[in-house]
Formats: structure tokens, sequence, C-alpha cells
């Protein structure tokens, strides 16, 4: 439990937040540039799919926005909550 409240309060940061999300990307283009391939798929692949929704949800959560955990992983709802994730 007390692993989740960092995170909430981590989350409260948009410095924090942004650094979160940017800090993998750096190791996803890596990937390119050291030209593994199929490292570089699979690493963007998880980025995009299960890392982002993640940790917009927990964004979510700390900003008090319940949303729940399934419903993250639609694009549109991360676009209903653009001004709450990015601003």
């Amino acid at each position: 439990m007390r692993s989740f409240l960092i995170k909430m309060s981590v989350m409260k940061s948009t410095a924090l937040y942004y650094i979160l999300i940017i800090i993998p990307l750096i190791f996803v283009i890596y990937f390119v540039y050291a030209g593994y391939k199929m490292s570089f798929i699979v690493s963007l692949a998880i980025y995009v799919l299960i890392y982002r929704p993640v940790t917009d949800y927990y964004r979510l959560r700390s900003k008090g926005i319940k949303v729940k955990f399934r419903k993250i992983f639609n694009p549109s709802v991360k676009s209903k909550y653009y001004k709450a994730l990015y601003l």
C-alpha cells in the first residue's frame, strides 16, 4: 500500500510525470541507433501498450479522476482526459 501512495504523490508533479514518460523513450530510441530492430519493436510495443496506459492511469488517479483500469487502454478515454494528463 505504501508503494501505491508513493506513486500517487510522484504523479501529482507535472515535471516528474514528463520525466517518467520520457526516460523509457531514451532506451527505445537507443535500440534504433544500436541496430537492434526486433528489440526496438518489442520495447516500443511494451511502451505504447503497457507502460503509457499504466502511467496515465496513475496520473489520473493522483488528480482525483476515477477511471477503470481496463478503460485507460482505449485511446479515446485518454483523449477525453487530455487536459488532466498533460497540462
